[in-house]
C-alpha cells in the first residue's frame, strides 16, 4: 500500500503538475484506500510513555459530492468536537478566522472575548452561537438576514433605547466604517448579548460580546 501516495495528496507536499496528473494521481488514492475502507486500517503509534500501540481505525473517502452526504454526520460531530475543545475567549479570538470563516469582528471585540476566562460558563454558549451566526452567514443568498430555523433568539431595540444609547450600539468596523448594531442575539442565561451586522450574503460584522448593553427599561 503506498502511504506515500496518500500524504502527498493529503498535504499537497508535491503537488501535481498538471490537470492529467492529478486526476490520475486522485484514481491511485481511491484504488489505494477502497480495499482497506470495509475492515479498517492498522495504525502503530507510539504514546506519551514511548509505549508502541496500534489500532484499527476506519477508513473513509470523500472523492465526489455523494460522499459528503454520505458522511455528513461524521463531519458534523468532528465540527463540533472542534469548537467544544476552544479553551478560552482568547484562543477564539485568535482562530475566529479557521473557525467563522463568515463573520468579521471589529477590534473591540478582541477584548471582550479575551476576558472570558478557561471554564467560564459563558464560552461554549458564545462560541455555539458564533458558529450559528457563521452558518447564517454562509447560508444566507440574498435579501434580509433570516434567522429563522436556527436554534439562537435574535431581537432588535426599541426606538426609546436607540434614541437614547445610540452610542453604545455603534462601533467601528474592520473597514474603518461606524456602524449602529442593532441587531443582537440573547444569552439569556447569563444575560449576555452578541450584536451583529449583516453587511452582504457571506459577510456579518460582530460588533460586541458581553453583558447586556444599557436601555431605557434596563440601565445594566
Amino acid at each position: 500500500m503506498d502511504f506515500n501516495l496518500i500524504l502527498n495528496e493529503l498535504s499537497l507536499q508535491h503537488p501535481a503538475p498538471n490537470e492529467q496528473v492529478a486526476q490520475q494521481r486522485m484514481s491511485e488514492l481511491i484504488k489505494t484506500i477502497k480495499p482497506v475502507k470495509g475492515q479498517g486500517l492498522k495504525v502503530i503509534l507510539r504514546d506519551e510513555d514511548g509505549e508502541i500501540i496500534s489500532e484499527i481505525v476506519e477508513i473513509i473517502h470523500a472523492s465526489r459530492s455523494s460522499h459528503v452526504q454520505e458522511h455528513a454526520s461524521l463531519i458534523q460531530q468532528h465540527q463540533e468536537r472542534i469548537y467544544q475543545n476552544v479553551s478560552d475567549g482568547l484562543e477564539v479570538w485568535n482562530r475566529r478566522e479557521e473557525l467563522f470563516p463568515n463573520l468579521e469582528f471589529c477590534d473591540a471585540v478582541r477584548r471582550q472575548l479575551e476576558d472570558i476566562r478557561t471554564g467560564q460558563l459563558e464560552l461554549q454558549s458564545v462560541v455555539s452561537i458564533l458558529f450559528e451566526l457563521h452558518k447564517c452567514s454562509k447560508n444566507w443568498e440574498n435579501g434580509y438576514l433570516n434567522l429563522d430555523g436556527y436554534p439562537i433568539e435574535e431581537s432588535g431595540e426599541s426606538k426609546p433605547t436607540l434614541d437614547k444609547y445610540f452610542k453604545e450600539r455603534t462601533f467601528r468596523c474592520p473597514d474603518g466604517e461606524e456602524r449602529l448594531f442593532e441587531r443582537h442575539v440573547k444569552l439569556r442565561f447569563c444575560n449576555w448579548r452578541i450584536h451583529f451586522f449583516p453587511v452582504k450574503p457571506g459577510q456579518v460584522i460582530i460588533g460586541y460580546v458581553g453583558r447586556h448593553l444599557p436601555t431605557v427599561k434596563y440601565r445594566t
